[in-house]
Protein backbone atom coordinates (compact mmCIF):
# COMPACT_ATOMS: atom_id res chain seq x y z
CA UNK A 1 0.00 0.00 0.00
CA UNK A 2 1.11 3.58 -0.62
CA UNK A 3 1.73 5.92 2.52
CA UNK A 4 -0.67 8.47 0.51
CA UNK A 5 -4.55 6.71 1.10
CA UNK A 6 -6.44 3.54 1.48
CA UNK A 7 -9.10 5.61 -0.45
CA UNK A 8 -9.55 3.78 -3.88
CA UNK A 9 -11.01 6.95 -5.93
CA UNK A 10 -7.23 8.82 -4.01
CA UNK A 11 -5.55 5.90 -5.53
CA UNK A 12 -7.11 6.23 -8.66
CA UNK A 13 -5.90 9.71 -8.95
CA UNK A 14 -2.67 9.13 -7.93
CA UNK A 15 -1.75 6.62 -10.53
CA UNK A 16 -3.58 8.39 -13.26
CA UNK A 17 -0.85 11.19 -12.00
CA UNK A 18 2.25 8.74 -12.65
CA UNK A 19 0.51 7.65 -15.56
CA UNK A 20 0.16 10.89 -17.62
CA UNK A 21 3.93 11.87 -16.02
CA UNK A 22 4.83 8.62 -17.55
CA UNK A 23 6.16 6.97 -14.30
CA UNK A 24 4.20 3.51 -15.10
CA UNK A 25 6.07 1.83 -12.48
CA UNK A 26 4.27 3.42 -9.74
CA UNK A 27 1.25 3.68 -11.73
CA UNK A 28 1.22 0.07 -12.23
CA UNK A 29 1.64 -0.79 -8.04
CA UNK A 30 -1.47 2.19 -7.18
CA UNK A 31 -3.89 1.25 -10.03
CA UNK A 32 -2.93 -2.43 -8.54
CA UNK A 33 -4.25 -1.26 -4.82
CA UNK A 34 -6.78 0.82 -5.77
CA UNK A 35 -8.30 -2.18 -8.13
CA UNK A 36 -8.33 -4.29 -5.19
CA UNK A 37 -9.82 -2.08 -2.81
CA UNK A 38 -12.57 -1.55 -5.15
CA UNK A 39 -12.87 -5.34 -5.50
CA UNK A 40 -12.96 -5.52 -1.96
CA UNK A 41 -15.93 -2.58 -1.86
CA UNK A 42 -17.84 -4.32 -4.24
CA UNK A 43 -17.17 -2.49 -6.81
CA UNK A 44 -16.71 -4.43 -9.90
CA UNK A 45 -16.84 -1.41 -12.54
CA UNK A 46 -14.44 0.68 -10.68
CA UNK A 47 -11.90 -2.25 -10.46
CA UNK A 48 -12.61 -3.32 -14.05
CA UNK A 49 -11.72 0.10 -14.45
CA UNK A 50 -8.24 0.03 -13.00
CA UNK A 51 -7.30 -3.32 -14.72
CA UNK A 52 -8.06 -1.55 -18.39
CA UNK A 53 -5.13 1.18 -17.03
CA UNK A 54 -3.59 -1.48 -15.60
CA UNK A 55 -3.32 -3.19 -19.08
CA UNK A 56 -2.56 0.14 -20.78
CA UNK A 57 0.68 0.66 -18.26
CA UNK A 58 2.02 -2.54 -18.42
CA UNK A 59 2.15 -2.45 -22.33
CA UNK A 60 4.26 0.75 -21.86
CA UNK A 61 6.54 -1.18 -20.07
CA UNK A 62 6.51 -3.97 -22.90
CA UNK A 63 4.86 -6.71 -20.35
CA UNK A 64 2.27 -7.73 -22.84
CA UNK A 65 1.26 -10.86 -21.61
CA UNK A 66 0.65 -9.19 -17.98
CA UNK A 67 -1.59 -6.67 -20.06
CA UNK A 68 -3.28 -9.10 -21.25
CA UNK A 69 -4.17 -10.72 -18.14
CA UNK A 70 -5.54 -7.64 -16.82
CA UNK A 71 -7.58 -6.87 -19.41
CA UNK A 72 -9.50 -9.57 -20.47
CA UNK A 73 -12.36 -10.18 -18.68
CA UNK A 74 -13.53 -6.16 -18.82
CA UNK A 75 -15.09 -6.43 -22.07
CA UNK A 76 -17.66 -8.63 -19.93
CA UNK A 77 -17.83 -6.89 -17.11
CA UNK A 78 -18.46 -3.94 -18.58
CA UNK A 79 -20.77 -5.46 -20.91
CA UNK A 80 -22.78 -7.13 -17.73
CA UNK A 81 -23.15 -3.26 -16.26
CA UNK A 82 -24.19 -2.04 -19.59
CA UNK A 83 -21.49 0.26 -20.31
CA UNK A 84 -20.88 -0.05 -23.74
CA UNK A 85 -18.37 2.88 -24.19
CA UNK A 86 -16.66 0.80 -21.69
CA UNK A 87 -16.88 -2.16 -23.41
CA UNK A 88 -15.18 -0.71 -26.61
CA UNK A 89 -12.35 0.94 -24.72
CA UNK A 90 -11.69 -2.70 -23.09
CA UNK A 91 -12.08 -4.64 -26.19
CA UNK A 92 -9.42 -2.24 -27.51
CA UNK A 93 -7.23 -2.69 -24.79
CA UNK A 94 -7.68 -6.01 -24.94
CA UNK A 95 -6.89 -6.02 -28.96
CA UNK A 96 -3.26 -3.83 -28.30
CA UNK A 97 -2.12 -6.44 -25.75
CA UNK A 98 -3.06 -9.21 -28.38
CA UNK A 99 -1.35 -7.54 -31.13
CA UNK A 100 1.90 -7.10 -29.01
CA UNK A 101 1.70 -10.69 -28.50
CA UNK A 102 1.53 -11.37 -32.55
CA UNK A 103 -1.83 -12.98 -32.03
CA UNK A 104 -2.98 -10.90 -35.29
CA UNK A 105 -6.82 -12.52 -35.95
CA UNK A 106 -7.69 -12.45 -32.67
CA UNK A 107 -6.52 -8.45 -32.07
CA UNK A 108 -8.44 -7.67 -34.86
CA UNK A 109 -11.43 -9.59 -33.84
CA UNK A 110 -11.56 -7.37 -30.62
CA UNK A 111 -10.67 -4.37 -32.72
CA UNK A 112 -13.38 -4.97 -35.55
CA UNK A 113 -15.83 -5.49 -31.67
CA UNK A 114 -14.90 -2.50 -30.54
CA UNK A 115 -15.20 -0.23 -33.90
CA UNK A 116 -18.93 -1.64 -34.40
CA UNK A 117 -19.88 -0.75 -30.35
CA UNK A 118 -17.77 2.94 -31.58
CA UNK A 119 -20.10 3.86 -34.22
CA UNK A 120 -23.04 2.54 -32.40
CA UNK A 121 -22.71 4.76 -29.95
CA UNK A 122 -21.32 7.53 -32.29
CA UNK A 123 -17.91 7.55 -30.71
CA UNK A 124 -15.94 9.06 -33.32
CA UNK A 125 -12.50 9.88 -31.93
CA UNK A 126 -12.23 5.96 -30.44
CA UNK A 127 -13.56 4.55 -33.87
CA UNK A 128 -11.17 6.73 -35.88
CA UNK A 129 -7.95 5.42 -33.36
CA UNK A 130 -9.41 2.09 -33.79
CA UNK A 131 -9.77 1.68 -37.17
CA UNK A 132 -6.28 2.78 -37.89
CA UNK A 133 -4.73 0.50 -35.29
CA UNK A 134 -7.13 -2.07 -37.23
CA UNK A 135 -5.77 -0.85 -40.48
CA UNK A 136 -2.03 -1.07 -38.98
CA UNK A 137 -2.84 -4.97 -37.95
CA UNK A 138 -4.27 -6.10 -41.66
CA UNK A 139 -0.82 -4.31 -42.76
CA UNK A 140 0.82 -6.94 -40.84
CA UNK A 141 -1.11 -9.35 -42.02
CA UNK A 142 -0.26 -8.91 -45.73
CA UNK A 143 -3.46 -7.59 -46.96
CA UNK A 144 -2.97 -3.81 -47.68
CA UNK A 145 -6.41 -3.65 -49.57
CA UNK A 146 -8.27 -3.94 -46.38
CA UNK A 147 -6.13 -2.02 -44.86
CA UNK A 148 -6.67 0.87 -47.12
CA UNK A 149 -10.45 0.29 -46.34
CA UNK A 150 -10.11 0.68 -42.59
CA UNK A 151 -8.39 3.88 -43.17
CA UNK A 152 -10.43 5.44 -45.85
CA UNK A 153 -13.09 4.62 -43.48
CA UNK A 154 -11.46 6.78 -40.65
CA UNK A 155 -11.47 9.10 -43.51
CA UNK A 156 -15.27 8.81 -44.18
CA UNK A 157 -16.31 9.49 -40.59
CA UNK A 158 -14.86 12.66 -40.10
CA UNK A 159 -17.43 15.35 -40.76
CA UNK A 160 -15.09 18.46 -41.58
CA UNK A 161 -11.83 16.47 -42.38
CA UNK A 162 -9.02 18.88 -43.27
CA UNK A 163 -7.07 19.54 -46.51
CA UNK A 164 -4.81 16.82 -45.39
CA UNK A 165 -7.58 13.90 -44.83
CA UNK A 166 -9.19 15.41 -48.45
CA UNK A 167 -6.12 14.84 -49.79
CA UNK A 168 -5.29 11.08 -47.92
CA UNK A 169 -8.92 10.06 -48.83
CA UNK A 170 -8.22 10.62 -52.37
CA UNK A 171 -4.51 8.90 -52.45
CA UNK A 172 -6.19 5.87 -50.54
CA UNK A 173 -8.95 5.77 -53.85
CA UNK A 174 -6.53 5.24 -56.24
CA UNK A 175 -5.78 1.55 -55.50
CA UNK A 176 -9.12 1.03 -54.88
CA UNK A 177 -9.89 2.70 -58.65
CA UNK A 178 -7.27 0.45 -60.34
CA UNK A 179 -8.20 -3.26 -58.48
CA UNK A 180 -11.67 -1.65 -59.35
CA UNK A 181 -12.83 -1.68 -55.90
Amino acid sequence: MTEHSADPEDLAREATRAYRAGDYKHAIEVFSEARQLFHTSGLPLRAAEMDNNLCVCLLQLDHAQEALAAVKETPNIFHNEGNLLLKAQALGNRAMAKAALSQLSEAEADYRAAAQIFREIDHQEDLQYTMQALSKIQLQQGRPMEALDAMQSVLNTKTRPSLRDRFLSWLFKLPLRFFNR
